[in-house]
């Protein structure tokens, strides 16, 4: 037995002599006599040990799929090699817990719980997927395609708000619903749709050789949903507006001007109540912004530094000036 095994018996041995001194069960005692260590154990001292938020361990370390968990009276601590240390408090640990904690698709925390920027709530991302609360929500799971899509829109902080329910089946795909609308996967052909609370669901555009040059050029755009806006980017990962609409045109192999203005100029006037699914619209007078038309009232863009190409109601787009159709 070694120096660290031989001392730690003999602490076990005096806290369980003290249990039966003082009249506590034994189970406390094994409780007060956990010990935190390594990755987590570090963790734990960054955060006050004992007299931090997270408080005293409430049984030893023990494994789990793909790495480390330790529970303590105020949350539980994860660790794996590839997401380091990192808690799970409140009402998300005991949404985690309800679905299997890091066994279920979920898998192990990738950031302790953090406070929503600009709406009162908090949020966990794991391995496989977020968790989010809000007084006003409840907690809820978001992963997958929806995930990335709801990304795409700012998260919570733009109009779709917190989720209301889990993913769940449907009859075309998978659903999640959020304070301002869903977001609806469809199985058939991986196409994404978002819906306005009030408003019908209605499928995105099927890629296929079937469809309009502007509906294939618009399904192709959609699978860069949450790229990031950079001026001058042409893509693949990274677009300003008038890129992002270049890009998608020519990998359905139609070449059209680069900037939005001379795009504008371009191809054939489309009045804006004849609007289909990949038709460009443009706003500003000079032209000096562009999106494409998702058949529903909705307008795939790039808006600017610090966003992200989502989609975006046109009646919430200022300046409406025109549209284009090609091919």
């Amino acid at each position: 037995m070694g120096v660290y095994n031989r001392l730690r018996a003999a602490v076990t041995v005096v806290g369980l002599a003290a249990a039966v001194v003082t009249g506590v069960v034994v189970g406390q005692a094994q409780a007060q006599n956990c010990q935190p260590y390594g990755a987590i154990g570090d963790y734990w001292n960054s955060q006050g040990a004992d007299s931090g938020w997270i408080g005293s361990c409430s049984n030893d370390e023990n494994s789990v799929p793909g790495g480390r968990v330790e529970a303590f009276t105020g949350a539980a601590v994860y660790w794996g090699p590839q997401t380091d240390a990192h808690s799970v408090k409140g009402a998300i640990r005991s949404y985690f817990n309800s679905v299997g904690a890091s066994s279920s698709f979920l898998g192990l925390p990738k950031v302790d719980e953090t406070g929503t920027p600009t709406r009162f709530g908090a949020f966990n991302h794991f391995q496989g997927g977020s968790i989010y609360w809000s007084p006003a929500s409840g907690t809820h799971e978001v992963h997958g395609a929806i995930r990335d899509a709801w990304a795409g829109q700012s998260w919570e902080r733009d109009w779709l708000g917190f989720p209301t329910s889990d993913e769940y089946s449907v009859s075309n795909g998978r659903r999640s619903d959020f304070q301002g609308g869903s977001i609806v996967w469809d199985s058939h052909n991986g196409a994404i749709s978002l819906v306005r609370s009030g408003t019908s669901t209605a499928p995105a555009p099927v890629p296929s050789s079937g469809s309009s040059v502007g509906a294939r050029a618009l399904a192709v755009a959609m699978t860069k949903m949450g790229a990031p806006y950079v001026w001058g980017g042409n893509g693949p990962n990274v677009f300003d507006c008038s890129g992002l609409t270049s890009w998608a045109y020519r990998q359905v192999g139609i070449t059209i001007p680069r900037v939005a203005d001379a795009q504008a100029r371009a191809g054939t006037y489309v009045a804006r109540s004849d609007l289909q699914a990949g038709d460009l619209v443009f706003f500003y007078d000079p032209v000096s912004h562009v999106g494409i038309y998702d058949g529903h009232g909705n307008v795939l863009n790039a808006p600017d530094v610090g966003q992200n190409v989502k989609l975006t109601p046109l009646q919430y787009l200022a300046s409406y000036t025109t549209a284009r159709r090609f091919g």
